[in-house]
């Protein structure tokens, strides 16, 4: 018997398309994230987030000429680029997005 693999990406884009799991905007989100649709990277931490449920900010640096400039002028080189309560990181690192995730005030 054969089994039917659905890669997570997929299921990811239907639901997003569809709006089923879009994140959160109603509040400042804890999380900030600057993207781009070319980047493998980024689609992987916005799936983790997703399938996690954690709310985030896309900033989408190649369709969004201001979320660009803001970009740069907070330091960014490469994308992804996050803000995890005001923390920056380069790159997505799961162990290292958690450890900041669990850091309180």
């Amino acid at each position: 018997m054969s089994k039917i693999r659905i890669p997570l990406l997929v299921i990811f884009a239907f639901l997003s398309a569809y709006k089923l799991l879009a994140p959160s905007t109603a509040v400042a989100a804890e999380i900030e994230i600057y993207t781009a649709s070319y980047c493998g990277e980024c689609k992987r931490a916005k799936t983790y987030m997703y399938a996690n449920g954690i709310a985030f900010d896309e900033r989408d640096i190649e369709k969004d000429i201001e979320r660009r400039r803001e970009f740069y002028a907070r330091g960014g080189k490469a994308i992804p680029y996050l803000f995890v309560r005001g923390q920056a990181m380069h790159g997505f690192d799961v162990e290292r997005f958690e450890r900041l995730r669990a850091v309180r005030d």
